[in-house]
């Protein structure tokens, strides 16, 4: 009987165990929405650029992004939470390290908070890290 034993015992503690990490896997898609990686884009800086139209100034907000990766084809910006505008790569050509995406209808006064995420193929990144700006001109 203890002949039998061993053989057996070992037989169920590797029949248990083989699934262990099986079934396991590093999601790095940071397109995929169970992604938990590092955010792909942050926002480095706002600044509020003076634009006169007609005999009246108005504020335009800039907005430096900085992607880590050069696989995107949009940069959504994106003000208190809300989607307010698209800005479309036409290639997937290397880009500067950073992009500048326009808020052309902040109020004075005001603080705003953005958020960008990249778009590739209908899926959409995590939103970055916000980036609270004071409009000022």
């Amino acid at each position: 009987m203890k002949n039998l034993f061993l053989p057996l015992f070992l037989l169920v503690l590797f029949t248990g165990c083989k699934n262990t990490y099986s079934d396991i896997e590093l999601n790095t898609n940071p397109y995929d929405e169970a992604y938990e990686g590092p955010k792909v884009a942050r926002i480095g800086s706002c600044r509020t650029i003076p634009v006169t139209i007609g005999s009246s100034t108005v504020p335009q907000t800039e907005v430096h992004v900085f992607p880590t990766t050069d696989l995107y084809q949009q940069l959504k910006l994106y003000r208190n939470g809300v989607h307010i505008k698209t800005m479309n790569r036409h290639s997937y050509a290397p880009v500067n390290p950073s992009e500048t995406i326009m808020d052309e209808h902040p109020v004075t006064g005001i603080t705003y908070s953005y958020e960008v995420s990249l778009t590739s193929d209908q899926s959409e990144t995590q939103l970055s890290d916000a980036y609270d700006h004071l409009t000022q001109l």
